[in-house]
């Protein structure tokens, strides 16, 4: 080959994922100029040494020997060319390499030693959220021995002479994805290994400021990085004359700590050193100003603020224009902050700024001049919320939000980026946030919304019409029927319209959607109620499964029974839109006991229904209640149903015709004198004989309030809590003996597959009888203490299951209306909700936390699990939603390693401490520790490591007291225990109990913590 103008020199071990895509991305420069390609493999056996062969130009073996310069120098003493060029092999060169070429065939490359190009670092696997860096991968070998320096985060240099000038390529990209997690653990391997070599570096200079920087990027933990944060900032302090471009760098890694940390004063102190002694610094006037930004955003100064923003800003602009390349200290570090994410969120903490200071009118320049596509989902939410606080206020607002729905609706764009599932939930939040904004200012709300483009404006209009025509017609323009508010809806049903017929040729999962989305509205059972009542009977299956599952709906919610009319009329039209429904969608062969089984639970359910009616109308009063219990127990959604049935019996066409016989009888009689000789003939009628029983029966007023539930006494817990620890115990073996043999068994069974309470099921007994008899005085302290009557039914509940094994006892206080830990009565819809969710499984909890509050009610949410196999499913699971950081960590009282013992059942994988050949050491962390910022919400189910746990975030709780939702089931000390550990922390919590679990053993019991109120 001819003598090459380029070498480019590769070291690589085990790196078959990416080393393909990295070499073919060099194939076109190679083509382009003459090249050379040196490679050095330090060991690898997963057949990445049989790839390099088809590429290489020399393919050396090198012994890793802990040092990353003495691997690429054997590259270098290989390498031919006029210039060096080194890549990793997680690496790939952009297309686009033309100033590349063009500087090497230039005269400018015999003008300078070095050149950097931009390394690319990628953040997530989607390659969107990035950074770049200036890295100094290239070397001229002219009038000196070019060598690496640094066993880790190696650099370039001359052994023997000064190194001259450098020039930045600046279109010149390698991509980099080697910082995000590809496979679990991936990055914290990384970070132990060059921790070590680190360490190495730092006994050998000890204050060496570069390599201190290093240090607190590659820390293993918060606690690691501030302890070298705090060295770097002593070296600052001490540091005299003009600074190198190592100091100003550490300027940039202290602040960044800092802010990260909230450490607020310590943050403005740092950056106000930094700014009087390198007030020409690029990385100041980006990173600095940013952080700056944020850290006076959270001390509420808002004029500081938005100068440090203003500020940050002119630093953007010197970026795109390429004169902060000027600036020295430019080439050698990378901006955190010159990424469209924080461009975005600043802009959002200005437009807070301007609310919080009441400058309507630059809030209002601010939304006509903002360009909505550049804002990321979430702060484009933030300032939608901000909005429609202060519409009345801000002319541009309609404005804003038509261009706001205008780029949501540009498919093209979303399907370019490849986010089309972003964009549904981008868009649904948006009609969330108006719809909530309806909620709350129905008439002036529909007044504003209207005067929105698109979808939002014409459902907004048709709440303000009231005439049949004038709804179709706003209606027959809509182009999606996803997108009208629930309100809309509601608004034409109140009316006793038809629904427009283009609604039931919908999908029937969009269908599903919507009437999801009506049930969460406050009218929305007894609009649906009464418009099922009146509306035609369904002429298609649209309209078929369209009221069908709006009745079932309507059923699922309690909001009717406390008007017996409603609810007989609402399950009337129930049983006739069930029978029509499962006998046009499964085939006759299907509807019977022995094949039911295959269907969807509540589909079951109305089978059963309409099996138990049938048995009411031929007497059956035995068949009636089976028949609601089976159906119950294939959709135990419908609990207030039963319920209501169980108590309003529905009657039959023949009871219903002779009550509408005894009433005609009843208005004749009412009409005419007592001694009428009709009335005597009426009497004598066989008619008149048939309604008798009925004539002067006393009707029950159907909207007579109900009854309350009397308070449960406490002598029921004092009963199950009685006796010494030998009586307790043998009171158990009494009880659980008289279940009979199968009964006890499937019980120790249970005990045996979930060894949380005991080894064996004396130690189970054992335990239980120890708890009850040491520490009645705690429970009954807690029943005290309890918040509401249903947590201390749940409270009696589960200790009575404990003690006595009774069943309906805990079937009765089985929350069915809420997802566990999430209880909207006690827990409404927050705003920028920051949770941490300990023993987060596959990531079940985020989902129906995301399902009962939106997306957009997180700033963050953080994620912990133990298990490898639950940690990929979670990865998965959260990953097309933002603000996920997830962490493969224990939660525990302070950092250590505990061994994971995985058990046959997922749930039951266990932290202990000490490690045995066959567990996994897992690192665990303090909460306190390991998060940064306010905590709004912690939620722990950690299978018993509670209580330390707990201890770990104890300063979140103090400071911040965050809403808790804790498993106490675990053992039998929690459900007391936890309690007083709170109270302990911040007297005056608020407790409840809530119960997700069978009736076989107290599971599932979950502690829903409020904090105090405040006066």
């Amino acid at each position: 080959m001819n003598k090459p103008l380029l070498s480019i020199g590769i070291i690589f071990k085990n790196d078959i994922r990416c080393l393909a895509r990295c070499l073919e991305s060099l194939t076109p420069l190679r083509a382009a100029i003459p090249c050379q390609l040196v490679m050095a493999d330090t060991g690898s056996a997963d057949g990445s040494r049989a790839v390099a062969e088809q590429y290489a130009d020399i393919l050396l073996d090198f012994p890793w020997v802990d040092d990353f310069a003495a691997a690429r120098n054997v590259v270098l003493d290989r390498c031919t060319g006029e210039w060096c060029l080194t890549v990793d092999t997680d690496e790939w060169l952009d297309s686009d390499f033309g100033q590349l070429v063009d500087f090497l065939r230039g005269k400018k490359r015999g003008q300078y030693d070095m050149a950097s190009i931009i390394q690319r670092n990628y953040q997530d696997k989607h390659l969107r959220a990035y950074g770049d860096f200036f890295a100094m991968r290239m070397g001229r070998r002219c009038g000196g021995e070019l060598r690496y320096q640094g066993a880790i985060h190696e650099y370039l240099t001359y052994r023997n002479r000064e190194t001259g000038g450098c020039i930045a390529l600046q279109r010149v990209i390698l991509h980099h994805d080697g910082y995000f997690e590809v496979d679990p653990g991936h990055i914290r391997k990384k970070l132990q290994r060059n921790m070590r070599l680190l360490r190495s570096e730092l006994e050998k200079r000890p204050e060496d400021i570069r390599t201190l920087g290093q240090c607190i990027d590659s820390a293993e933990n918060e606690r690691e990085k501030r302890e070298y944060t705090d060295r770097t900032r002593e070296l600052l302090r001490r540091a005299k004359g003009p600074l190198s471009v190592g100091h100003v760098v550490a300027y940039q890694k202290c602040t960044q700590v800092y802010y990260d940390h909230q450490e607020n004063e310590l943050f403005l102190d740092c950056y106000q050193e930094w700014r009087q002694r390198c007030p020409g610094s690029a990385l100041l006037r980006l990173d600095g100003e940013a952080l700056a930004a944020g850290t006076c955003y959270r001390l509420k100064q808002y004029d500081d603020t938005l100068v440090h923003i203003k500020r940050y800003w002119e630093g953007r602009r010197e970026v795109s224009q390429g004169k902060d390349l000027a600036r020295k200290d430019r080439l050698y570090s990378q901006y955190n902050t010159d990424t469209p994410r924080w461009g975005s969120n600043l802009e959002m903490i200005r437009f807070f700024c301007l609310a919080s200071l009441e400058r309507y009118a630059d809030m209002d320049d601010f939304l006509r001049d903002v360009n909505v596509e550049a804002l990321e989902i979430t702060d484009r939410g933030a300032i939608v919320l901000k909005v429609l606080d202060s519409a009345e206020k801000l002319p541009s607002a309609a404005s804003f939000l038509s261009r706001c729905w205008a780029y949501l609706q540009n498919n093209s764009l979303w399907e370019a980026a490849g986010r089309v599932p972003e964009q549904k939930k981008a868009t649904a939040d948006f009609i969330h946030m108006l719809q909530d904004y309806l909620t709350h200012s129905r008439e002036h709300g529909a007044l504003f919304l209207a005067q929105i483009e698109g979808a939002p404006g014409l459902a907004a209009r048709v709440l303000l019409k009231t005439h049949e025509e004038d709804i179709l017609e706003l209606m027959d323009q809509l182009p999606d029927w996803e997108w009208v508010y629930p309100s809309t809806y509601l608004h034409i049903m109140e009316l006793r319209l038809p629904l427009p017929a283009a609604l039931y040729r919908q999908p029937v999962e969009k269908m599903a959607n919507l009437i999801a989305a009506l049930a969460k509205q406050p009218a929305f059972c007894l609009t649906a109620a009464d418009w099922l009542t009146h509306a035609a009977p369904p002429e298609t299956p649209g309209e078929l499964a369209w009221q069908f599952n709006l009745a079932t709906a309507a059923l699922r919610f309690d909001r009717w029974t406390q008007d017996a009319t409603v609810g007989e009329s609402l399950c009337m039209c129930y049983l006739a839109l069930s029978s029509t429904y499962l006998d046009n969608v499964y085939h006759a062969e299907l509807l019977n006991e022995e094949d039911i089984l295959i269907l969807p639970g509540v589909h079951r359910f109305a089978w059963y229904f309409q099996r138990a009616f049938s048995a009411m109308e031929s007497g059956d009063e035995l068949g009636y209640i089976r028949g609601l219990r089976l159906g119950l127990q294939a959709a135990p959604a419908m609990r207030e149903m039963v319920d209501f049935l169980l108590e309003h019996k529905l009657k039959s066409a023949a009871q219903r015709e002779l009550e509408e016989l005894t009433e005609q009888v009843r208005c004749i009689l009412a009409q005419c004198s007592p001694n009428d000789p009709a009335v005597a003939m009426l009497k004598q009628s066989e008619v008149y004989q048939k309604v008798f029983p009925l004539l002067f029966q006393q009707r029950m007023s159907a909207s007579e309030p109900q009854t309350s539930e009397s308070p449960v006494s406490p002598a029921l817990l004092d009963e199950a809590l009685a006796g010494t620890q030998e009586e307790i115990a043998a009171s158990v073996w009494e009880h659980l003996a008289r279940w009979g043999e199968r009964s006890a068994r499937s019980r120790v069974d249970y005990w045996e597959t979930y060894p949380l309470w005991g080894s064996s099921k004396e130690a189970v007994v054992e335990s239980l009888a120890a708890a009850l008899s040491h520490h009645g005085a705690d429970f009954r302290w807690l029943f005290d203490r309890l918040s509401d009557e249903l947590s201390r039914r749940v409270l009696t509940a589960v200790v009575r299951g404990w003690r006595f094994f009774e069943c309906a006892p805990l079937r009765g206080v089985r929350e069915s209306r809420y997802d566990d830990y999430f209880d909207l009565d006690l827990f409404p819809r927050g705003r920028q909700e920051v949770l941490a969710d300990l023993g987060a499984f596959t990531g079940d909890t985020f989902l129906s936390y995301v399902k009962n509050y939106g997306s957009l009610s997180y700033l963050r949410y953080y994620a912990y699990e133990i298990t490898a196999e639950s940690y990929q499913r979670l990865s998965q699971t959260t990953a097309p939603y933002p603000r996920v950081v997830l962490r493969r960590k224990g939660a525990g009282e302070g950092p250590g390693t505990m061994a994971l013992h995985a058990g046959a059942n997922k749930s039951a994988n266990t932290l202990s401490k000490g490690e045995t050949q066959s567990a996994e050491t897992i690192e665990t962390v303090a909460l306190d520790d390991d998060i940064g910022e306010p905590l709004t919400f912690i939620k722990m189910d950690i299978e018993g490591a509670e209580q330390a746990a707990l201890r770990g975030c104890s300063q979140h709780i103090r400071k911040e007291r965050p809403k808790l939702a804790l498993s106490v089931y675990h053992n039998f000390e929690d459900l007391w225990k936890l309690p007083r550990m709170i109270e302990e922390l911040v007297p005056g919590y608020r407790f409840f109990l809530r119960y997700h679990g069978g009736d076989l053993w107290p599971t599932e019991i979950t502690l829903l913590a409020l904090p105090p109120k405040t006066e």
